[in-house]
């Protein structure tokens, strides 16, 4: 076994949930660094309030967050290597989350993906998204 430093908890600027959780957590080891980006949802940063209430402002803003907490690790999307996401009707919003997904992730390499539709915390969230990002020795 390895010895390793203990994760690092990351909060953007802004972020407040008032939830007993860490909006990220940045663990290194000998072959680099895992940040673990919590699900984050389309709540403004600094207002707490909800865009939307469509699904393309909801999901511009959800990754506006998942950006946010890479930055406090110094990672962007390019070091992201899972992205799971949960869609409130995800018949009806596959499609056009799909079209927001592609302006943050251009390719031509896409980070492993799951999307499955759920029921999520507040019935006005459409999407939510969590990300695993990487950066190597």
């Amino acid at each position: 076994m390895t010895s390793s430093a203990a994760p690092v908890p990351l909060t953007p600027p802004g972020a407040n949930s008032g939830l007993p959780l860490s909006f990220g957590m940045l663990s290194r080891d000998r072959s680099g660094a895992t940040v673990h980006v919590s699900g984050m949802v389309g709540y403004q940063r600094g207002t707490g309030q909800l865009v939307g209430p469509g699904l393309e402002e909801q999901a511009r803003t959800t990754f506006d967050n998942v950006v946010a907490v890479l930055a406090e690790a110094g990672l962007d999307l390019d070091h992201v290597v899972q992205v799971r996401i949960y869609l409130a009707d995800i018949v009806r919003d596959f499609a056009a989350f799909n079209a927001v997904y592609r302006e943050y992730f251009t390719g031509p390499v896409f980070p492993a993906r799951t999307a499955i539709g759920v029921t999520l915390a507040d019935p006005a969230l459409l999407v939510e998204v969590d990300a695993v990002a990487r950066l190597g020795g």
